[in-house]
């Protein structure tokens, strides 16, 4: 009983909690999920995954470098995660958040032009986008979910100080 009155875990239950941790969750999944891949004129399927850049056994292995969206990613997953645990300063807590969905849409931005120059580069025949390439917009709508339902916390205890 001590032990959560002392650690708090009613305030980390908020449902912005809940958005931010799957924001998170979002990330981690982004890291290992195919976002495209190229089918290329002489048979050939480069993949394009965040994690690896491209991969294909044959010849393309390591051509498509993919490191400033992993960077941004960290990045989101990093402030998601730190935004959580700030929820005694709501104000902090909604600056952090901010950050982080300006970093997801650096990243949404970063994915269609870098994806779109792979492309040009490798003289694709076809592109196929996979469902990793959609992630970081269901990110987003986390992101602008959490940053209303804090703006919505802090109305309500600046109403509650006002009626004191």
């Amino acid at each position: 009983m001590y032990f959560c009155r002392k650690i708090n875990f009613t305030m980390i239950q908020r449902i912005q909690s809940i958005y931010l941790f799957l924001v998170a969750i979002g990330a981690f999944v982004l890291l290992m999920a195919p976002l495209t891949h190229y089918s290329l004129v002489s048979d050939i399927t480069v993949y394009v995954n965040m994690l690896k850049g491209s991969h294909n056994p044959v010849e393309f292995s390591g051509l498509v470098k993919t490191w400033p969206m992993l960077i941004f990613n960290a990045i989101m997953a990093v402030l998601a995660l730190v935004s959580i645990f700030m929820y005694k300063n709501r104000m902090m807590q909604l600056k952090i958040a901010m950050f982080g969905f300006l970093s997801n849409i650096i990243l949404v931005g970063m994915m269609f032009f870098m994806l779109d120059g792979f492309q040009k580069t490798l003289n694709a025949v076809a592109v196929h986008y996979d469902y990793g390439i959609f992630i970081p917009v269901v990110t987003l709508v986390l992101f602008i979910l959490a940053t209303k339902a804090i703006r919505k916390d802090e109305a309500k205890v600046r109403a509650a100080d006002r009626l004191r």
